[in-house]
């Protein structure tokens, strides 16, 4: 065992003299060793549940980006529906002054959509207006 010396102030050593003797140590040595130890395992304790919660702060944030990547995948994959649907359904434009104001009225009603979609989400109502569209889809006897 090592042996060393700490000094102390005068009120604390009185203190721990005081409550060595009433706690009943043998010494105020044995009370100072059981108090570092304590202090040792307290510390330990406090950094587990510390550990674990970071642990759990890390866990949840993982299910959470999780969810929304599952939400963009089934994003990719609905945008992919659509453009193969639009590419296999909508014919080529025809050619010459017909093809001109064909993308005319195409920019006008994409300008249309974009305003439309800015709307939704800067008045944050983006859930109601798609829970809108799938309620319509819907056939009336369902």
């Amino acid at each position: 065992m090592m042996k060393r010396s700490f000094r102390f102030q005068d009120e604390l050593m009185e203190a721990i003299k005081d409550t060595a003797k009433k706690r009943g140590y043998k010494s105020t040595n044995a009370f100072v060793v059981e108090a570092a130890q304590n202090e040792i395992e307290r510390g330990n304790s406090a950094m587990r549940e510390s550990e674990q919660r970071v642990s759990a702060v890390l866990d949840a944030l993982y299910r959470e980006i999780r969810k929304l990547n599952d939400g963009q995948q089934v994003q990719i994959a609905f945008q992919e529906a659509v453009i193969k649907f639009l590419l296999t359904c909508i014919p080529e434009p025809p050619e010459g002054d017909v093809l001109e104001e064909s993308r005319a009225a195409a920019r006008v009603r994409y300008e249309k959509v974009l305003r439309s979609i800015t709307h939704s989400l800067n008045s944050g109502n983006l859930k109601s207006t798609i829970a809108e569209l799938i309620t319509d889809a819907e056939p009336a006897g369902s």
